[in-house]
C-alpha cells in the first residue's frame, strides 16, 4: 500500500514538472518555431528597388516575388498589399521581386514586363510599384499581356513613355547587359536557389531586437494565412499560433 502510494505521489509530481516545463515553454514569448516550420531566422534577400509600407519603421517585412503575367501573382499581390493597409500584419512593408516563369522569343511579356517596372522606378522614385500594380490588373483583359498597354498607363502615370520602351527594349548593339536585365536576374536566381522555381511565393520577416526570423509561403496564400504566419514567425508562443489557427 504504502509502496503503491509513493509510486503515484512520484507519478503526479512528473507529470507536473513536464506540465510546469511545457507553460513556461508556451508563454516564453519565443515564436513556436524550433522545430523548422518557420524556415530559416535570417534571410539574405537580394537587393529590392519597389518597396510598398505606411509607416516609417516597420518590424515585419514581406518579400513578394511575383510573374507579372501571372493570375497567381496578381491574387498574391492583392493579398499582401490589403492585409498591410488593413494594419493585419503589424507595421509592415512589402519589397518586391520579380520571379518570371516563361521568358521566351515568342512569349517575352513576363521579363519585358519586369525590366519595364525597373525602369520606371529609375524615372520617378516609387513609379515602378505603381506600374507593378497595373501590370497585374491588366491579367482580368480578355486580351493576352501586352507591353502597349503597360506603356499606356506608364503615360497615364506621367512617364516618358519612349524612354521606358527604350530602356526595357535596348538596342542589340548595346555591349553591356542592362542594369535592369541584370537586376531581374539576380532576382530569378536567388528565387531558384530558395526552391519557389517557376511559382510566386515569398517570405514574411519579424524583427524584435536582435532577434529575426523568416518563414515561406507560396502563391495560395490568403489573408488568414498571411495573418497566422505572422503570428508564428517572431515573438507569437505556440499557443497564440494553435489559437489563431483555430480561430481566424
Amino acid at each position: 500500500m504504502v509502496a503503491s502510494r509513493s509510486s503515484y505521489l512520484l507519478t503526479a509530481a512528473l507529470l507536473l514538472a513536464a506540465l510546469v516545463v511545457v507553460c513556461v515553454a508556451l508563454n516564453s514569448g519565443d515564436d513556436g518555431c524550433e522545430h523548422g516550420e518557420c524556415g530559416p531566422r535570417t534571410l539574405d534577400l537580394p537587393p529590392s528597388n519597389l518597396r510598398y509600407t505606411g509607416v516609417q519603421t516597420p518590424d515585419t517585412t514581406i518579400a513578394l516575388f511575383v510573374d507579372l503575367s501571372s493570375h497567381a501573382s496578381r491574387r498574391l499581390f492583392t493579398t499582401v498589399v490589403r492585409a498591410i493597409d488593413q494594419g493585419e500584419v503589424g507595421s509592415a512593408e512589402l519589397l518586391l521581386f520579380h520571379n518570371p516563369a516563361r521568358c521566351t522569343k515568342t512569349k517575352p511579356y513576363a521579363c519585358v514586363a519586369a525590366w519595364a517596372i525597373e525602369c520606371a522606378e529609375k524615372q520617378r522614385r516609387g513609379a515602378g510599384l505603381l506600374l507593378a500594380a497595373r501590370a497585374l490588373d491588366h491579367l482580368w483583359r480578355p486580351s493576352s499581356p501586352d507591353l502597349r498597354n503597360l506603356l499606356d498607363s506608364a503615360e497615364e502615370l506621367g512617364l516618358d513613355r519612349e524612354a521606358l520602351e527604350s530602356c526595357a527594349h535596348p538596342s542589340p548593339q548595346s555591349s553591356s547587359p542592362p542594369v535592369e536585365k541584370a537586376h531581374v536576374a539576380m532576382h530569378l536566381e536567388w528565387a531558384r536557389s530558395r526552391g519557389l522555381g517557376q511559382t510566386s511565393g515569398g517570405f514574411i520577416t519579424r524583427r524584435k531586437g536582435p532577434r529575426e526570423r523568416s518563414t515561406p509561403f507560396g502563391e495560395s496564400l490568403t489573408r488568414i494565412d498571411l495573418r497566422h504566419l505572422w503570428q508564428c514567425t517572431g515573438i507569437a508562443s505556440a499557443a497564440t499560433c494553435d489559437q489563431e489557427a483555430q480561430n481566424p
